[in-house]
């Protein structure tokens, strides 16, 4: 089956998590935050999608839950952490599983 549309171009899809107040995210530059209204011009179940220039790439956005965060708050980025669970009948079985926070 063929759907038609259009192609978004310099488009930047932000995880529903990273979004506060519906409208709000917390960009992260050189450690410290930067809070940012958005206008997404379209959404799915996990996705906002927004158009804006001022968005670089690569830029990043804190996706974890920040209760209160004044602009220019310090923050910490944490590196991936890898878990590792050996299974209890048989310790031969280990299953690793890489956590993004």
């Amino acid at each position: 089956a063929a759907i038609k549309g259009r192609t978004l171009d310099d488009v930047v899809a932000i995880p529903r998590q990273a979004v506060r107040q519906l409208d709000q995210v917390f960009f992260v530059n050189d450690g410290t935050i930067l809070n940012a209204k958005i206008e997404p011009i379209w959404a799915d179940e996990e996705h906002l999608i927004v158009t804006d220039p001022s968005i670089d790439n690569g830029q990043l956005i804190a996706t974890t839950r920040i209760v209160y965060a004044p602009d220019g708050a310090k923050v910490e980025i944490l590196p991936e952490v890898e878990l590792t669970t050996t299974s209890l009948s048989n310790p031969a079985n280990t299953i690793t599983k890489t956590v993004s926070k």
